[in-house]
């Protein structure tokens, strides 16, 4: 017998020790729903994020003159950059090269600094070409390579690109190797962390990879030896995604060839999950960003798309938009710009692919028509043989370059750009624009209709849930009923109300952000005191609380959740905000009294929402037992955030203990 089944049998046992000691823990503890209705929350989630990625592609598709395509172009990028919570002011770079290498062929390495904000120091290396200048510069943005620009992979593209005679930046993103400020939130970690806390302040964590990718290309435009009118970038993964914004945003950018990223976001959240921060913007679907629009942004602006056919950014989604785009583009006669190249591997940077995408730069950058292959689906043969960090999906090795160790390519002293004199790191952007924020809204005060707004509460128009008994069984003399409050949209949220045999007080709303045994011993106060108590699931939590996709680095298992429903413009706060007011509608309607509302853990933002919003609904302020920290102190401290808790630019109005009148 396993382990684990020991264990599971252990807690079957205890448990059923448990309910036969307690038998209203037993009845309150028993399922409301069949357990397939178990992943309900992220099932709606996924399919309204489905139907809303399919009409932005129809939006697209429906453009027929190239001055509605224009007039579209300049509205979207309004509004992404608006999403990413604008941009920073330009200022100094402060450039300086700290040292120089030699590679193969004559290529110069040259370890570079610039600052894209204030302190705020992004390391590099610059690979040289032999010939003479001037050069078109190539930007190539790293993906998730803890060692950032020293990857090998890294080095090869700067290598690769050197060689096509192209001047190559490679630089490390912010939280990736000399830019890491705390090793345990080093990658993507870091990124998901910094993002949870920027949306606090209505920033995307995009923004602060935008606007390095940005400024590395103002460095590579102040350089002498570079045509600032022939730039391109091409990136992987993470270094595909700042390809993907950069070049959809920055007009510098004449052709762009991103890898492994561009798919369709239904596709990718359904095979996969939803990605890091940086890869979705709040809200983005609401106003028709999805990936066929990063390639169309700025078309006619030429896009070589570069895909694996096993990644796990979807190569389905990725044929989709390619053929999307290519269809808007021939009505234009700009069928040319827009291609795809395919490799037989997974998440990876195939030869094929970089080869593919410096032949594309060539083409359209130098003006070299013969430059690229006509049959692009030849570009697979240079993958056979080549082996890069580890990645085997050939059959016969080749030596490709001469790679340097990490400690050599440093533009530090010591490695890390923090150590710098007067260095500044992500939390400290963060902690400026809170005080900024703090200050505007000193003398301010919160009003209900603007906080539903920013959280997303339909107080009007919206499906109410409504009450459906699924069951009921008596335990001494309460009453325990099982309840589900089904929405014309699909939502149910499954409840226990328990009704005492003299019921002679108003009743009770106790919501939790776990089981709802762990609200009994409230109950039982409520109980003893003649109260009706309803015990709710809200979304995504108790018995709503099984996901099939976990979010990278998440603290909680709502978390998936959380960010399927981000793109869309929608808050777990503000859904579940909405679910205790259709609880209290129907406690008022049942018990012609209204509720009290008491909130345990993660439970109390909504529960503060709801009653904010609406304070006719609940007789009234929360009780909150054992609350989180306030965003405010969240973003000051630099804790471990989650966007499930979050509403995106509410410090921009409130904290979410403002909504809590002070008891006196």
């Amino acid at each position: 017998m396993t382990a684990r089944r020991v264990h599971f049998l252990l807690a079957a046992a205890l448990f059923g020790s448990a309910a036969a000691a307690d038998p209203l823990a037993a009845a309150v503890g028993r399922n409301v729903l069949p357990k397939a209705l178990s992943g309900s929350s992220e099932t709606l989630a996924m399919s309204a994020l489905a139907e809303a990625d399919i009409a932005a592609d129809e939006a697209w598709r429906a453009v027929a003159t190239e001055e509605e395509l224009f007039a579209r172009q300049r509205a979207m990028r309004a509004r992404f950059l608006a999403a990413l919570g604008g941009l920073p002011a330009r200022t100094p770079l402060q450039a300086r090269t700290t040292g120089t290498l030699a590679a193969d062929g004559g290529i110069r390495i040259e370890k570079i600094l610039f600052a894209s904000q204030p302190g705020f120091w992004v390391s590099g290396n610059a690979y040289v070409p032999a010939a003479k200048p001037p050069y078109p510069a190539l930007l190539v943005p790293c993906g998730h390579a803890e060692n950032g620009k020293a990857s090998k992979g890294y080095q090869y593209a700067g290598i690769l690109g050197a060689r096509a005679g192209f001047l190559t930046l490679v630089f490390d993103p912010v939280d990736q190797g000399e830019r890491v400020r705390e090793a345990r939130y080093s990658n993507w970690r870091g990124h998901n962390w910094g993002g949870a806390l920027a949306d606090r302040l209505g920033w995307s964590f995009a923004r602060i990879r935008v606007w390095d990718a940005m400024r590395a290309l103002d460095y590579l435009q102040e350089r002498p030896d570079v045509d600032g009118g022939r730039m391109c970038v091409y990136g992987i993964s993470g270094g595909g995604t700042a390809t993907a914004l950069v070049m959809s945003l920055d007009d510098r950018v004449k052709a762009a060839a991103p890898a492994c990223f561009i798919s369709t976001l239904r596709d990718t959240f359904d095979q996969r999950q939803p990605s890091d921060a940086e890869q979705e913007h709040f809200g983005q679907l609401a106003f028709g960003l999805n990936h066929l629009g990063y390639l169309l942004l700025r078309a006619p602006s030429p896009v070589l798309l570069c895909t694996t056919l096993d990644d796990f950014f979807p190569y389905k989604g990725a044929a989709s938009t390619i053929a999307a785009a290519q269809d808007v583009a021939r009505r234009f006669g700009w069928e040319d710009r827009f291609a795809i190249v395919r490799g037989m591997c997974g998440h990876y940077w195939p030869e094929g692919s970089r080869m593919g995408s410096l032949d594309w730069f060539r083409r359209w950058l130098n003006g070299d028509a013969s430059a690229m292959r006509p049959n692009l689906d030849s570009y697979r043969v240079e993958n056979v043989g080549l082996a890069l960090d580890a990645k085997d999906y050939g059959f016969v090795q080749k030596q490709v370059a001469s790679f340097r160790a990490d400690e050599e390519l440093l533009a530090t002293p010591d490695g890390r750009t923090c150590a710098l004199p007067g260095a500044r790191t992500v939390l400290d952007l963060f902690a400026d624009e809170l005080s900024r924020l703090a200050a505007a809204r000193a003398d301010a005060r919160p009003v209900p209709k603007e906080v539903a707004s920013l959280a997303g509460i339909r107080l009007l128009g919206r499906p109410v849930g409504q009450a459906h008994a699924l069951g009921e069984e008596k335990v001494a003399d309460v009453m325990v009923e099982r309840i589900s409050f089904f929405t014309p949209d699909g939502a149910q949220i499954p409840a226990a109300l328990l009704v005492p045999a003299s019921a002679k007080s108003s009743p009770v709303l106790i919501c939790g952000d776990g089981q709802r045994t762990a609200r009994l011993e409230l109950a039982r106060r409520a109980l003893a005191a003649g109260s009706p108590v309803l015990l709710p699931d809200l979304c995504g939590w108790g018995e709503l609380g099984r996901f099939r996709r976990k979010f990278s680095a998440q603290a909680v298992p709502d978390e998936t959740l959380a960010m399927t429903w981000y793109p869309l413009g929608r808050t777990l706060v503000g859904i579940r905000a909405e679910n205790l007011l259709d609880c209290a509608a129907y406690l008022a309607r049942r018990f012609a009294s209204k509720p009290r509302l008491e909130a345990c853990g993660r439970a109390a933002i909504p529960a503060a929402h709801a009653r904010f919003v609406s304070p006719e609904s609940f007789a009234g302020p929360p009780a909150v037992h054992d609350p989180p920290p306030s965003w405010s102190e969240e973003v000051r401290t630099g804790a471990k955030a989650n966007f499930a808790d979050s509403v995106h630019g509410a410090l921009a109005v409130y904290d979410w203990p403002d909504l809590i009148p002070v008891q006196r």
